[in-house]
């Protein structure tokens, strides 16, 4: 591990087809502290920018080197030439060696030699110390050669504009290699003193840089791991770091504030769903992941909801069966796009039914988009007793009132007419005037006969030790061809020999509201009443060619439909209202067919 003070050890692996050293190296340095990268950086600015200017040194100092000695070269060749001319001319050699001696003085210079004008090597100087080489010749058209690790110049000696010979002066290559391996020697030297300095102060200074950053960073490992928003960090400066700090601090401030509001409004939230006795839950759409269950799911359903939460579709094992596909229908096709309302039944582990009220609507996020669906389920058992009673008593009122119209006021209206027809006649038979008012007394007493037994049979249309469903609609469709005038018509595939008088009773009250309905409100040519069995299932349908119910233009639903569809709930069943094709409206009423109670049998 790196630590302030000290260099840094680097540790680089080439590993073959990951990219080579820079891919290496380049992976090593984004995984280093914060610390090691600056004090790297730091060092090696200063290294950098040391060896640039040492290179630059040297490589400007052995350039003047080079000139200054070229200059020295050519000098000397110029007085060497022509104070040897004279005894290269007369072949004195003495003299000639005299004159290369005064080279003793220049240590630049390893070696000199003259060269007759055959390029015979006439005589030759060596400087003391210096290892004696093969000297080369001069050769024509080179005025400078390198051999045996020797720089070599030629200059022509002249004599009376002739030339009698060549001097070569050599200056010693391996001096000038010594030179330079010393220059680069104090420089490696520096460079290293300076790499260390660099060091040192970087691992100081870096502190500045990174003491704030790495304070942050702490901090934010800390926040997260202690999910604590109440933390905060230290300005140290009005530099970028600082701006960073500051608005780091500004946005845990937010976080908090927002964090205490979610917890409050967790609470409130929790302290409404486990104070309300209906079933509030939350789930996710398009899963079976459940979210959220109120405590009031334990009393209602009796399970817990530790295994609710294990086991999300258990609350659908406990539906009643003969429910449950209505319910999973609804869940695949209502759910998601605009919620649903659904009665069910669901069994307790105890054996107890229940009925339940179940409504679901979507949540939206800001984009619109359906991220959560919630629920209030109720336990509405109590409630559907005291329906179900009142609607046996207002059953039961309207059969004794239908009784009675039977029996009382239908016969007092028979005697009546009895009388007034034998009024009638006594009058005729007298031929008196009163006779025709008479006829129409007797002619308003027979209407009002026929509409009080039909108002009697409307009343108790059902009776399960006589008439049948079958025909008590073909009865609904005869009374409504001929008081209304609309062309009413019953059909009946299957005979159905035992249906539950219950069942029958809100079937024919469905059909009698709906017929009402689309007389008064679509203005009808044609009212077709279908009853039909598919699927273990009795099926009603009533439909018109008007111009539609209100309810299905959009207008609302009325007393009359919320009538209907409590009626079908009643009778375990569902209810739908919509459009026909090409016009009108069509009510449908599908209810089980129970064993022992609702059966069809084909013709």
């Amino acid at each position: 591990m790196y630590r302030a003070g000290s260099p840094p050890t680097i540790a680089l692996e080439v590993t073959p087809g990951s990219g080579g050293l820079s891919t290496s190296l380049s992976n090593w340095f984004r995984d280093q502290p914060i610390r090691c990268k600056l004090t790297l950086l730091m060092m090696l600015a200063g290294a950098m920018a040391l060896l640039v200017i040492s290179l630059g040194a040297v490589g400007y100092e052995l350039a003047r080197f080079r000139r200054s000695l070229r200059s020295e070269l050519k000098g000397q060749g110029a007085i060497l030439s022509a104070a040897a001319a004279a005894g290269l001319e007369s072949r004195d050699r003495t003299v000639v060696a005299q004159v290369l001696s005064v080279l003793r003085t220049q240590p630049a210079i390893a070696f000199a030699a003259i060269f007759d004008p055959s390029g015979e090597l006439f005589t030759q100087y060596v400087r003391p110390g210096t290892e004696t080489l093969e000297t080369l010749p001069p050769v024509p058209g080179r005025r400078e050669v390198s051999a045996g690790g020797r720089l070599v110049r030629y200059y022509p000696i002249l004599s009376h504009e002739r030339q009698v010979g060549t001097l070569a002066l050599g200056v010693d290559a391996y001096g000038l290699r010594s030179r330079f391996l010393v220059g680069a020697a104090i420089l490696t030297v520096a460079v290293l003193i300076s790499i260390l300095a660099s060091i040192l102060m970087a691992s100081r200074l870096q502190r500045i840089v990174a003491g704030p950053i790495l304070a942050l960073a702490q901090l934010a490992r800390r926040v997260a791991s202690e999910k604590d928003f109440s933390l905060r960090a230290t300005k140290q400066g009005a530099d970028e770091i600082g701006f960073l700090v500051e608005h780091f601090n500004d946005m845990l401030a937010q976080i908090q504030a927002r964090d205490a509001a979610l917890s409050e409004s967790e609470e409130r939230f929790r302290q409404v769903t486990e104070s309300i006795q209906e079933v509030f839950w939350l789930c996710a759409p398009g899963s079976h992941e459940l979210l959220y269950v109120s405590p009031a799911y334990e009393a209602v359903w009796g399970r817990t909801r530790a295994g609710l939460y294990q086991r999300p579709r258990d609350w659908l094992a406990a539906v009643h069966p003969e429910d449950r596909l209505r319910v999973v229908r609804a869940l695949r096709h209502q759910q998601r796009p605009g919620g649903y309302d659904e009665e069910y039944r669901i069994l307790r582990p105890d054996g107890e039914v229940r009925w339940i009220r179940d409504r679901a609507f979507p949540v939206r996020n800001a984009r619109g988009e359906v991220y959560r669906v919630a629920g209030v389920a109720e336990d509405i058992t109590e409630r559907r007793r005291l329906e179900r009673e009142v609607l046996q008593i207002s059953e039961h009122e309207q059969g004794r009132i239908g009784r009675d119209l039977h029996d009382g006021l239908c016969q007092v209206l028979v005697n009546l007419g009895i009388n007034a027809s034998l009024l009638r006649k006594d009058l005729e038979a007298r031929a008196w005037p009163e006779s025709v008012r008479a006829g129409r007394m007797e002619h308003r007493l027979k209407d009002a006969i026929r509409a009080a037994r039909h108002l009697a049979h409307g009343l108790c249309p059902v009776n399960l030790q006589g008439e049948s469903l079958e025909a008590a609609l073909r009865e609904l469709a005869r009374v409504t061809t001929e008081d209304v005038g609309v062309d009413c018509c019953s059909e009946c595939e299957d005979r159905f020999d035992c249906v539950d008088g219950t069942v029958a009773t809100h079937l024919y009250r469905i059909a009698q509201e709906a017929v009402h309905n689309a007389v008064k409100h679509a203005h009808p040519s044609h009212i077709r009443l279908r009853l039909g069995a598919a699927d273990h299932q009795l099926r009603l349908t009533i439909t018109d060619d008007g111009v539609g119910l209100p309810a299905a233009r959009g207008v609302g639903d009325g007393l009359g439909l919320q009538i209907m569809k409590y009626r079908a709930r009643a009778a375990g069943g569902s209810f739908d209202l919509r459009q026909a094709y090409g016009g009108g409206t069509v009510v449908s009423c599908t209810v089980p067919q129970l064993n022992g109670g609702t059966r069809a049998m084909k013709r």
